[in-house]
């Protein structure tokens, strides 16, 4: 599935980790939850859609927004890492988490205990003051609530502690979640996670005000879940939601009583168009300050690379557009893996999975087809986040990558086809699913006429991204290319998929159809992964050398074949100084400056 933007606010395709999409019941999650009104249409030339915006705001475009409730959100962030806020925080989206509401913070019992000093004065939107008391309300919203869609941030790989009835139900108001008094804030959890301050990085831990929405046991609310999803959001954040009409614009406004720095612009506008020539459109008209481009709309020969920093981050300029400006380029790897996904039980022949392999060349696919937009993937794991840094993911991929590093092996994937006993008039047939994008048609189509010299005869359909998740529960597609994206910057996000799982729905699950060797391989090296979960120095130790095993493993048994790391690419009219986001994408805007905006 092909993106281009992210959480900075610009263009963004839907992406819901693998997870948080089964635990929100498959495909239903998927449906965006409604704004409020009717919004003004916007047209394919990107007018129309402003509403009523007054003083200087940092005006960007978005292709969709759901709820603005952090028990809901699941898609990339628009404004809600602005209006919200967390005990801890990557700032402006780089690692590693830093404090945010938390002061400072403790840990006892080997890291399964953390004790947390929240910083005092800090004021909500309606006026009241944070407490630690807000932090046990909204964690028990994301375990309670029957809106909730993040519940399983809490129970999942980074668990708190908590109690079931006799059916395995949550029991209510029994997270270990606990206001020692107004300012400190003790957590429990089930074992001792290696991730659990970026873990509390994420939306779905932001704190809300105690009460606001009743629908909890012990809570009357002050306003039902849909006022406070699309008409009333409240957090602590450097701007306050202000207006958001559906299918038109979303608009945040400073808050003048914020605990940090306070914006110097009035807000931030989001045009939302989920039309990338109109996005482009609008940006070309200069009704957008900071936008982003699809590849197929992107000139590599304009780029000008001027500074690589130490996290990759690249800055320099791009032009002259077709409005004859030159702007202000930035760049950041994303923690997003895009792969094709091999339904092990029904493409049960590895030497048909290893001679796609072979004929794949990920670095034509990125400078080809995704025109230099995108990185080659070589692990399924992002290189900033590769167990032992990105030297060592360059390393192994360069030296051990075991189907051609850099270039296509069409003559070795005939090799193999032949020994497994296929031939010119007896191919391996199967089929590979790819979105309705014209990019990935393409890849498909140039994979099913490479394959075909190497006696595999692929039939390529299309599918939308919701339907290929539905399939893929079902367990009833050969392959399908899909991304996936971290949650927090922890390989684990991404192996839990890659071991044996026959009793779990398909999804990206291996499930049959692999080698006994290389699944229990895979397996033995979760457990070993599992069983070093904290953080002293031996765990980690244990815990990379799990993770390349699994690496390792998926490679010789190709459950998931890794394609392209993800990279977002902003493009800046010279009047706004806006610094790049990192590898988790977002930020807040409060030190954005904009200078004679047109």
């Amino acid at each position: 599935m092909t993106s281009s933007g992210g959480a900075d606010g610009s263009s963004t395709d839907e992406r819901f980790s693998r997870r948080s999409f089964l635990a929100a019941g498959g495909v239903a999650a998927a449906t965006t939850v409604a704004g409020c009104g009717g919004g003004e249409e916007i047209d394919e030339n990107g007018e129309g859609g402003d509403g009523d915006v007054d003083g200087t705001y940092l005006r960007m475009a978005v292709d969709s927004i759901s709820s603005m409730d952090p028990v809901i959100i699941q898609l990339d962030s628009v404004g809600e890492y602005n209006i919200y806020e967390r005990l801890t925080t990557h700032t402006d989206g780089r690692l590693p988490a830093e404090g945010q509401l938390a002061e400072d913070w403790t840990t006892e019992e080997d890291g399964a205990v953390y004790e947390f000093e929240l910083k005092e004065g800090v004021q909500f939107h309606d006026g009241s003051e944070l407490t630690a008391d807000d932090f046990v309300y909204s964690w028990r919203r994301m375990a309670e609530s029957p809106d909730t869609r993040n519940a399983d941030d809490l129970f999942d790989t980074f668990e708190i502690a908590h109690e079931r009835d006799d059916e395995g139900e949550l029991v209510p108001d029994s997270l270990a979640v606990e206001a020692v008094d107004d300012h400190t804030l003790r957590v429990e959890l089930a074992r001792p996670f290696y991730m659990t301050l970026d873990q509390l990085a994420n939306i779905s831990f932001a704190a809300t005000p105690e009460g606001v929405v009743g629908d909890i046991e012990g809570y009357d609310g002050e306003m039902d879940q849909s006022e406070f999803g699309t008409e009333n959001p409240i957090g602590t954040g450097p701007f306050q939601f202000e207006d958001w009409q559906e299918g038109s614009h979303l608009s945040i406004e400073r808050f003048d009583d914020y605990h940090g720095e306070v914006a110097e612009i009035d807000g931030v506008h989001w045009s939302i168009m989920d039309d990338s020539n109109a996005r482009l459109n609008r940006a070309l008209n200069r009704n957008l300050d900071v936008f982003t481009m699809e590849p197929s709309q992107f000139d590599p020969d304009l780029l000008e690379i001027e500074d690589t920093d130490e996290e990759g981050r690249e800055i320099g300029t791009y032009g002259p557009l077709d409005n004859e400006e030159t702007v202000q380029y930035q760049s950041s790897e994303v923690l997003i893996s895009h792969y094709i996904v091999f339904n092990t039980a029904n493409v049960d022949e590895l030497a048909a999975r290893r001679a796609i392999a072979h004929v794949i060349d990920q670095h034509r696919l990125a400078e080809n087809e995704f025109n230099e937009m995108y990185d080659p993937a070589y692990h399924i794991v992002t290189p900033s986040t590769f167990p032992g840094g990105e030297d060592r993911y360059h390393e192994m991929a360069e030296n051990e990558y075991p189907y051609g590093y850099a270039e296509s092996q069409i003559e070795e994937a005939a090799s193999i086809m032949e020994e497994a006993g296929y031939g010119e008039d007896d191919r391996y047939e199967m089929t590979l699913t790819v979105m309705p994008d014209s990019i990935w048609q393409d890849f498909g189509e140039l994979l099913a006429s490479q394959a075909r010299a190497a006696h595999i005869e692929i039939d390529v359909e299309e599918a939308p991204f919701a339907t290929i998740i539905d399939r893929a529960i079902e367990g009833t597609m050969d392959a399908f290319t899909l991304w996936d994206r971290m949650d927090y910057p922890g390989p684990d996000i991404f192996h839990r998929f890659l071991h044996p799982t026959p009793d779990a729905p398909q999804f990206t699950r291996i499930s049959q159809g692999v080698d006994a060797e290389y699944a229990d391989e895979a397996e033995d090296a979760w457990e070993q992964y599992l069983e070093n979960r904290g953080e002293t120095d031996e765990e980690e130790e244990a815990r990379n050398e799990a993770f390349e095993r699994i690496e390792a493993a998926n490679l010789e048994m190709v459950a998931q074949l890794p394609l392209l790391h993800e990279r977002v690419h902003r493009f800046i009219y010279d009047w706004v100084d806006i610094s790049m986001h990192g590898v988790m994408e977002y930020q807040q805007y409060n030190t954005v400056s904009i200078d004679d905006q047109p």
